[in-house]
């Protein structure tokens, strides 16, 4: 168990910024008022660079079935630190930028049936699967998630 415990935090202290991906993370599961996003915006203009990510629950209709997902819409930046793996390869820092359509867990891919290309409908806006996505260290903050999540451009 020492073991366990020892490799644990040898791990959190190596890649602690990428987990992060952040100095700082401005979480809440209400929106933000306009005091907080003050503060917020204020906090922001003090650093080299931001981003903002907004996570919701929906429905997304693959071409066999239908199930709840965690959505998250990024900002190009995404991910300040660190990388995230797709399974075409790592991409670092601002990844997001090019994503035009969407990144899909690869599990949930599986369960779905979808593959790279693939049309998928998210609510009522139809997208297309850009990426599988094999690791995000970045998903630290929320804990555990058994939906399924996918990232989308935020517009």
């Amino acid at each position: 168990m020492e073991a366990f415990r020892s490799s644990i935090g040898r791990s959190v202290s190596e890649n602690q910024r990428g987990i992060l991906s952040a100095d700082l993370a401005a979480i809440a599961k209400r929106p933000f008022t306009e005091k907080e996003k003050n503060a917020i915006r204020d906090f922001s203009l003090e650093a080299e660079v931001s981003a903002e990510s907004v996570e919701f629950f929906t429905m997304l209709r693959g071409p066999r079935s239908t199930r709840l997902v965690l959505i998250k819409a990024v900002e190009p930046s995404y991910p300040l630190r660190g990388s995230i793996s797709l399974e075409s390869g790592s991409r670092n820092e601002g990844a997001a930028k090019d994503l035009k359509g969407a990144w899909v867990e690869i599990n949930l891919a599986r369960q779905l049936g979808l593959a790279q290309g693939d049309k998928i409908q998210i609510g009522t806006t139809e997208s297309r699967v850009e990426g599988l996505l094999t690791s995000d260290p970045t998903q630290g903050s929320q804990g555990m998630v058994f939906s399924g999540k996918i990232y989308i451009p935020m517009e």
